[in-house]
């Protein structure tokens, strides 16, 4: 992955006229991310700033490109563009520029945050990834905008210490969802999924040019075994083309049908290795998942790699052992267990790392499905729907129907009614046929939260992180199937489940409960809740935010604590208040 800084800026002797000029640096400095080195041969970090130029890789006549591209569609962009076989991503996207202009970015699929400077037209681009895989910031300073691919590499340009309060409120409101252009800082600008914002002599703009709510195709096949080769079809080349040559890949492997398909896949692929490492516990029973994918181990004739984390507890020097970014995430407070299996991964040499993250969020589905059997008038497989979800889960039947057929609200559930994303999403639903649509639209949109820490977890071990279930085009083609084949009352993914029962195990495919890890949380709690209380105990969130009252939060304090259910903004809040005092205390170091 590359991490990178580039400084557009406009010529002061002609004021029109946009120069950028470029430094490399293959080696990653010792840059600061809460006091850790950045290294790995695969991390690098790129400027590009107004020095002269050592590297002629990423210019291109008067055009120049810099940022961190990976292209998944190369054979399919080279015969459309008719290209050449062998290019830079850099170059391939500078030669599909000057054939179509930026309309050329609608036929990328891949991970990417990326600048181009076009001096003819005197005109810059910043642009992101459909899906926002990739981040990209910005800040402008007079005549100067400096983009970068992370925050921490903008601290010369802004001042840390002069805060958006506002962010945090909708930081809560969003739940930790955030693909807003705001950020933690009045100065820093993002830049959201599927936008792009364009510089020239008169403007700055910022414009979408995708968003899944827009697909308006549906994917019609007359066999359910259609689907299923298909989805698998896509699904395949999503991981395959994630790997790299070489015995560099593994997969973070539990017992869930998300990561053992894409381990199943890796494995059949003959040009790429794949290896699989696994978190395990053997005073923790509840939490271990050996009795799943051991079996799967064997049929690929695997020992697999094994990662004890009966005493490897989270919360061990709170809130120091949680990664700071520049940006609060709820995903960063349990960031300790992927670390902890990243580490010995990259250890074996495994730096490229692949995990089953979105798969939930795209095939799980619900009951909302009753929804449109309603508007479609079948009654009958309503019902049934109705009946034997209520019996499997043991909840009302009755009480189903009001809240998922006859009064279904998406958003309610997710957001809450009085802040302002309740009717920015609601407007945005409006636009979509079915409640299959409108939820997994939201889904993917939630996923989106646990994307910014991955760069930090990739810092931190040297590994880089992949998700092919993010992947757009298998994104956009579940999106545009019947909802049937992500959803039946009996079990969730229905459609991953029956087109990977060839290559995964019975015991695999036939299990309904998911392993919950709270027992391992629980005990880590219970080891260093004393350091933790006298952190949190005073709240800044309450105190300074106004989020929530004192009462409230000692009351969900008391609920963590004890194991029990606490409420559901709880992890956003304590995001929002570690984030602040680690903040607090890096200020006052430096």
């Amino acid at each position: 992955m590359n991490w990178f800084l580039v400084s557009i800026k406009k010529e002061k002797e002609h004021n029109k006229n946009i120069s950028i000029k470029s430094k490399i640096q293959n080696e990653f400095p010792l840059c600061e991310l809460e006091e850790t080195v950045f290294q790995s041969h695969n991390i690098n970090m790129i400027y590009a700033t107004n020095q002269s130029i050592h590297n002629k890789q990423f210019q291109f006549g008067d055009l120049f490109i810099i940022g961190d591209i990976k292209i998944h569609n190369k054979k399919e962009l080279i015969s459309k563009y008719d290209l050449e076989y062998g290019q830079s991503n850099e170059s391939l996207v500078i030669q599909m520029y000057k054939r179509k202009g930026i309309a050329c970015i609608d036929d990328l699929v891949g991970e990417f945050s990326f600048v181009i400077s076009d001096k003819r037209y005197n005109r810059v681009y910043a642009i992101r990834d459909q899906i926002g895989v990739k981040p990209l910031f910005w800040v402008c300073k007079k005549d100067e905008y400096i983009f970068s691919s992370d925050i921490f590499l903008l601290k010369d340009f802004f001042d840390v210490q002069d805060l958006n309060y506002e962010y945090f409120r909708e930081f809560y409101e969003r739940n930790g969802i955030i693909d807003i252009p705001s950020t933690p800082f009045k100065q820093v600008n993002r830049i959201s999924s599927g936008h792009y914002v364009l510089i020239d002599e008169k403007e700055i703009v910022s414009r979408q040019y995708w968003d899944l709510s827009d697909i308006k195709s549906e994917v019609k096949y007359s066999f359910e075994s259609e689907y299923l080769e298909k989805f698998r079809e896509i699904l395949n080349e999503a991981v395959n083309c994630r790997l790299i040559k070489g015995k560099y890949n593994s997969v973070l492997l539990s017992g869930g049908l998300d990561s053992t398909s894409i381990y199943s896949l890796a494995k059949m692929n003959e040009e790429n290795s794949i290896a699989s490492v696994s978190a395990v516990f053997d005073e923790l029973k509840e939490c271990d998942e050996r009795e799943y994918f051991e079996e799967l181990l064997m049929k690929y004739d695997d020992a697999g790699n094994y990662v004890n984390l009966d005493n490897k507890l989270m919360f061990e020097d709170f809130p120091n052992n949680i990664p700071f970014t520049y940006e609060p995430s709820v995903s960063s407070i349990s960031s300790e267990f992927s670390i902890n299996i990243a580490k010995v991964s990259a250890e074996k040499g495994f730096y490229n790392v692949l995990s089953g993250f979105g798969g939930d969020q795209l095939l799980t589905g619900s009951l909302y499905i009753t929804r449109d059997h309603l508007k479609k008038l079948r009654i009958k497989k309503l019902f049934s729907f109705l009946t034997d979800y209520s019996i499997y889960t043991n909840t009302s039947a009755y009480q189903n129907m009001i809240n998922y057929t006859l009064k279904p609200n998406i958003v309610k559930n997710f957001v809450r009614n009085e802040s302002e994303y309740y009717k920015t999403i609601e407007e945005k639903l409006k636009k979509i046929s079915t409640y299959s649509k409108k939820e997994l639209y939201f889904e993917i949109s939630s996923a989106k939260a646990n994307l910014y820490i991955d760069r930090t977890i990739g810092g931190i071990t040297g590994t880089d992180m992949n998700h092919p279930f993010l992947d757009r085009r298998l994104i956009e083609f579940v999106y545009k199937i019947p909802g049937d084949l992500r959803f039946t009352p009996e079990y969730s993914k229905y459609i991953l489940r029956q087109s990977m029962k060839n290559i995964l195990t019975p015991t695999i495919t036939d299990r309904l409960n998911k392993t919950t890890h709270l027992a391992y949380t629980y005990k880590s709690l219970k080891k260093n809740w004393d350091n933790i209380i006298k952190v949190i105990e005073h709240p800044i969130i309450v105190n300074e935010l106004g989020l929530i009252s004192k009462e409230e939060w000692k009351e969900s304090l008391g609920k963590w604590r004890n194991g029990l259910e606490t409420r559901s903004d709880f992890w956003t809040l304590l995001a929002i208040e570690i984030w602040i005092k680690k903040l607090m205390k890096k200020v006052e170091i430096n």
